[in-house]
């Protein structure tokens, strides 16, 4: 059964109890419960809100806590409290977490870093003993403010321990580092808001973080100690810190192209499908209508021989070569030999040769009777004369073989 309670039933809030379902309007101690296990949870929590006044009365401002609260803890923000919000309530039951620091103990945080250890391995989210270390933290920078050297800015530093690879830590470091600024800066502007400073003399602009990785390892303890996996804080009264030398820099290593030989199985060796249809592949089945000249495909058969078209095309053979040897001057050269009084005795023997039917061959048949008997232009006529008519008859036999492929003779 639930209740609800009114100004009129004030008296009634105060004995039901954790059972008790506060709304706006509601008074009396269950509110005023209500309201100091919230502050205790803004304090814990380092959000950056004022302090609610532990009245007793539930109003606007109270329920606006609560939304927020609910927000935080992924309940519905209805702005009432009732079951659910006030077990996740209790948890702060207990009020602040962050007891006030001691002037001592201020002054210890600024002379040397403060440190969080013990981070969970390879997380970079804030363990809960941290929260009260933050805020103490925050409180000192803000008390600073009334003295002759208040803090003006502030150092992160993220560590890791050795396991895994360098850039890996290094970034995991900044990570770390990167948590702490948002917290620190969080709880540094409630506390703030806490004492009525308008605005902050340190905003989150003045937390610079560094990573140093694995490189800066405790000494005294083995390098994948838990004490390694920490972050300092360190304060400063400059309006900026000074940073530390040797920070990392957090850059993957460039990926090696797999040996495929040693590790087939790497999906990198795997290689894209052959497009069948622009070219022929090994993995493709044969197309021989489209490429045809792949040699798994069958040879052509033979075409079926067009002789008229043979003889056709040797007559053009034979008329071509024709037309060539005219134009070598072997007739022209004969005449001239006959007309000549010194070569009359040559003539029995070069007489055989003209009997022979093709141009080439009586050219050569004369150069090799009576070559060495010519004149030196004359011979050197001839020979020119042999060499044409040889380049007439390779061209002619050339035509003839291209004809008789073509023709599939």
């Amino acid at each position: 059964m639930y209740f609800v309670t009114t100004p009129r039933f004030a008296e009634a809030a105060d004995d039901i109890g954790t059972e008790l379902v506060l709304r706006p309007g509601s008074r009396g101690s269950a509110v005023t419960d209500l309201q100091r296990k919230l502050n205790a949870w803004a304090t814990q929590s380092s959000v950056a809100v004022p302090p609610l006044v532990e009245d007793g009365h539930y109003g606007p401002v109270t329920a606006a806590r609560v939304r927020t609260f609910q927000q935080a803890v992924g309940l519905p923000a209805d702005g009432i409290a009732g079951s659910q919000t006030q077990q996740q309530l209790a948890r702060f039951a207990g009020g602040p977490v962050s007891p006030r620091i001691s002037p001592g103990e201020c002054e210890r945080i600024r002379k040397s870093c403060e440190l969080l250890a013990k981070f969970d391995f390879d997380k970079s989210t804030l363990r809960p003993e941290h929260f009260p270390i933050i805020n103490g933290i925050a409180q000192c920078v803000v008390d600073s403010f009334g003295t002759p050297t208040p803090i003006r800015s502030i150092l992160v530093i993220g560590h890791t321990d050795t396991r895994g690879p360098d850039w890996y830590n290094c970034e995991l470091g900044r990570k770390r580092a990167a948590a702490v600024r948002t917290v620190l800066g969080q709880a540094i502007a409630r506390e703030c808001m806490t004492r009525g400073l308008r605005p902050c003399p340190v905003s989150l602009g003045q937390i610079l973080t560094q990573s140093f990785g694995e490189k800066n390892a405790l000494p005294g303890v083995s390098g994948d100690d838990a004490q390694n996996r920490r972050v300092e804080v360190c304060l400063f009264t400059t309006h900026a810190p000074q940073l530390r030398p040797g920070a990392c820099s957090a850059v993957p290593p460039k990926p090696q192209p797999p040996d495929c030989t040693k590790t087939p199985q790497d999906p990198r060796c795997r290689r894209p499908p052959p497009d069948c249809s622009v070219q022929s592949h090994p993995d493709c089945p044969p197309d021989c209508v489209k490429f045809p000249e792949d040699p798994r495909c069958p040879p052509k058969p033979p075409p079926r021989c067009d002789q008229a078209e043979l003889d056709r095309r040797n007559r053009e053979c034979l008329k071509q070569a024709g037309l060539c040897a005219a134009n070598c001057g072997l007739d022209h050269f004969l005449s001239k030999i006959k007309r000549v009084p010194q070569y009359i005795k040559l003539l029995p023997k070069i007489l055989p040769c003209t009997r022979l039917r093709n141009p080439y061959l009586i050219a050569a048949c004369i150069l090799a009777t009576v070559g060495p008997d010519l004149l030196k232009d004359d011979f050197n006529d001839l020979n020119r004369i042999v060499n044409c008519l040889k380049g007439c008859k390779d061209t002619f036999e050339a035509c003839r073989s291209r004809a008789k492929v073509e023709t599939g003779c």
